[in-house]
């Protein structure tokens, strides 16, 4: 009886230390490919700025099209 006691303990504190090593090393993981990758935020534009910026959605500021839309240059002084 004492025996499976402490055998069980013994397997229940491994796990729980092999779980904490585990997510510490995630975090540190994580931290280095975001510090690699730089920020992934994207800023926010009001449809005002883009339209200024692109004088207006202008066919001179036209680059392309493709699946996602019509590509325009900006101006970026008017931005």
């Amino acid at each position: 009886m004492v025996v499976t006691l402490s055998t069980s303990a013994v397997l229940t504190l491994l796990t729980l230390a092999l779980y904490i090593i585990r997510r510490r090393w995630k975090k540190i993981s994580d931290a280095e490919s975001s510090n690699q990758m730089g920020s992934t935020e994207v800023p926010l534009v009001s449809l005002s700025e883009i339209s200024r910026a692109t004088n207006d959605f202008s066919v001179d500021n036209k680059l392309g099209e493709a699946g996602f839309g019509t590509v325009y240059k900006v101006n970026e002084d008017m931005y």
